[in-house]
């Protein structure tokens, strides 16, 4: 199924995955670096496919500093998909993630790439900190927001 923002170019054939190389993801990078609670972090990267359009985003999720990440930790995905319409060029990609509200945290990000064929691909997980004591989360009950003083 293709989007009406993805068009079908010449190159790319109706079949999945036929004429379509995977994307490759470079350059990932975001900034600020240390965020405060009230900055947006903005995400870029290289996206490069020979042959097919596709759709990129930033999937991302919060934890607080002392939390482990797990499948139960809710993600985000940071913005609609930004669509390429054109095949074989490097795209400079670019999203933003909102910022935390709160100190104390950590913020995980990658970006996921996939073509009109529904091939898929991702960065590999970038993570910062929000520094600060770890604050309490006046929408999750039971966050005590204690710390125990080891954050920097």
């Amino acid at each position: 199924m293709l989007s009406a923002a993805v068009a079908v170019l010449p190159s790319c054939g109706d079949d999945e995955g036929e004429g379509c190389s995977t994307p490759v993801i470079s350059e990932v990078n975001y900034s600020p670096k240390n965020p405060s609670k009230s900055e947006e972090v903005t995400v870029t990267a290289r996206i490069r496919n020979e042959h097919c359009p596709f759709q990129a985003c930033v999937t991302y999720q919060v934890d607080s500093i002392t939390g482990t990440w797990g499948n139960t930790t809710e993600s985000y995905r940071s913005t609609d998909p930004v669509y390429s319409t054109v095949a074989g060029e490097t795209y400079d990609f670019m999203a933003k993630i909102p910022a935390t509200k709160l100190t104390g945290r950590k913020v995980r990000f990658m970006i996921e790439v996939t073509t009109q064929h529904r091939l898929y691909v991702s960065s590999d997980f970038e993570e910062y900190v929000v520094p600060g004591p770890i604050e309490p989360d006046p929408d999750q009950p039971g966050d005590s927001g204690e710390s125990d003083g080891s954050e920097k």
